[in-house]
């Protein structure tokens, strides 16, 4: 199990400008905030859906001490995949509607066919049939495609996985999150 987290811990340190710094990914924070949390998910993960919470209660709490990257990982089929490119999509026309789009994905229960991501974004003010236009953007499905192969080289697995600070966290441990922003908040000052 050492020797695992090691092998991850060191394909995080040869990959970090991909997971830290690749400018298609959603971001929130401040942009020199000393602590930052990378986040693979899946908008049909119920782990991810649970952890969701609390990255909200951070992006409230901490808006210049932390930056958010969140990576999109779909791997639990359709619906997942088309909520990623959704997704994607607003934070290329409407990067302020981001994080509520995400967080109102997160939260909705059941199935999430196409008629119902449009409510949702709808409901964000999000002008839909542009958003469906730039969900077939070549460039989206390329960055999910890397994304994905991100993931695979890293040792990811599953949703969530998280980088919190110097921190890997595989799962929805709230604590150990919890504990490691705290380490990292300190640590920074």
């Amino acid at each position: 199990r050492q020797r695992e987290l090691q092998a991850t811990v060191d394909a995080v340190t040869a990959n970090s400008a991909q997971i830290f710094s690749d400018e298609r990914d959603p971001v929130v924070g401040s942009a020199d905030a000393p602590v930052t949390i990378v986040e693979f998910f899946d908008y049909r993960c119920t782990f991810c859906m649970r952890a969701n919470s609390w990255i909200q209660t951070v992006a409230e709490e901490h808006p210049e001490d932390v930056r958010i990257v969140f990576k999109e990982f779909p791997i639990r089929g359709p619906e997942a995949e088309e909520a990623a490119l959704a997704s994607l999509a607003v934070w290329q026309i409407a990067p302020y509607a981001y994080l509520a789009f995400h967080d109102d994905l997160m939260r909705a229960s059941g199935p999430l066919p196409s008629e119902r991501i449009d409510e949702i974004a709808q409901a964000n003010g999000i002008d839909v049939a542009q958003m469906r236009a730039t969900m077939e953007s070549e460039a989206i499905a390329e960055h999910i495609v890397d994304v994905s192969a991100l993931a695979r080289s890293v040792g990811i697995t599953g949703t969530p996985f998280f980088i919190i600070g110097d921190e890997i966290i595989p799962g929805a441990d709230m604590a150990a999150m919890q504990r490691a922003l705290d380490n990292a908040l300190a640590a920074a000052g």
